[in-house]
């Protein structure tokens, strides 16, 4: 097991023919080689990454790793000034070519605060973007026309969804491994967010339609339309109902980019640095009662609950743990959330992050 700068260190020192050069800590292709001077590495390293990252611990990564682990360092040091102990985030950082949990990109387990990277998924970042890109036509969210253009659902297309549509039509299996994880858990994670809060298991339009609704003069070019209607009158539809509503109006007013959590590049790491930095907030006792199979069946049956998270996203809907790292990665990326949301994920206890005493 070595610390960061020694892990640097040993692959300066790995000779491979073809090698290459690097001479930024922000890589923005796959580096399969490296031929770099030890100390080039801790000089560029020291100036802006402090010591008590440089010193975790780190187990069982390579070289085409390298990217993927300066923008793990880049995520501790963001989310580092939200951490009121200044202990390390994580105890340690662990590549696994064969994961625990084979789906994600990491996950860290709140008792023992480890970050676990999947290098399954980023050999196989390929599959992953197909599987969705599948999952997605297979439901009618995505389709293809005549000329092969990929064209997203009408109604869900805005500003941030239409960058998914532009970048998907543009993916190509040459792309660095950095552009491929961009695009995947960016651009395309962002489409699924906004999917999932009205076409998971529970699915509600109406949520979608209220956001709508509250937005803009949205209310007044609906009347003009003729299909403005009241949120009595939604309640009363049916989900199917609902969704043909939805379908309606969002082709004329789009959902808002807010809708849901909104991803960014930091955004996969952010995710489990906040539960490692939730853990920090719950004793032994609650943790366990928030990660037992009953408080989770008792989330996923409460309607309330249910309709809180998926403002948010729907693997927030999933599980309570989930719901706070879900809200604190959007909250460190500068997101507002509803009301009801910072309710419950203070409730939860989530790290203070921005101005979520207030």
């Amino acid at each position: 097991m070595v610390n960061i700068v020694q892990r640097l260190s040993n692959i300066a020192k790995t000779k491979v023919k073809g090698t290459s050069t690097v001479s930024s800590p922000n890589i923005v292709s796959t580096v399969n080689h490296i031929n770099i001077k030890p100390q080039v590495i801790k000089d560029t390293f020291s100036k802006t990454i402090p010591q008590e990252i440089l010193g975790i611990p780190l187990k069982g990564h390579r070289v085409q790793d390298i990217p993927i682990i300066r923008m793990i360092e880049q995520s501790i040091l963001h989310m580092n000034k939200y951490n009121p102990k200044m202990s390390p985030i994580y105890k340690e950082i662990v590549f696994e070519s064969v994961p625990k949990k084979p789906k994600g990109v990491a996950y860290v387990p709140m008792s023992t605060r480890t970050l676990h990277v999947n290098s399954y998924y980023f050999d196989h970042i390929d599959e992953a973007i197909t599987n969705n890109l599948n999952i997605f036509i297979k439901k009618g969210l995505i389709t293809k026309d005549k000329n092969g253009t990929y064209k997203i659902a009408p109604y869900l297309r805005n500003a941030k969804s239409e960058i998914f549509e532009t970048r998907l039509n543009e993916y190509d299996k040459s792309w660095s491994l950095l552009d491929k994880f961009m695009f995947h858990r960016v651009s395309m994670n962002y489409y699924a967010n906004l999917v999932g809060s009205i076409a998971g298991e529970s699915k509600s339009p109406v949520l979608l339609i209220e956001k709508i609704m509250k937005a803009g003069d949205n209310q007044s070019t609906l009347k003009k339309l003729g299909l403005f209607k009241s949120r009595d009158e939604v309640i009363k539809m049916s989900v199917d109902e609902q969704m043909s509503y939805l379908k309606q109006i969002g082709v004329h007013c789009p959902p808002p980019v807010n809708s849901v959590c909104v991803t960014y590049p930091d955004y996969a790491f952010n995710h489990e640095a906040i539960h490692s930095l939730h853990s920090l907030n719950l004793s032994p006792k609650l943790l366990q009662e928030l990660s037992s199979e009953a408080k989770i069946t008792e989330w996923c049956n409460n309607k309330v609950i249910q309709d809180t998270a998926l403002k948010v996203s729907g693997y927030a809907a999933q599980q309570p743990l989930e719901f706070v790292a879900e809200v604190g990665a959007g909250l460190a990326n500068g997101q507002v959330f509803d009301k009801e949301v910072m309710e419950l994920y203070r409730f939860l206890k989530g790290p203070n992050i921005q101005n979520v005493s207030k």
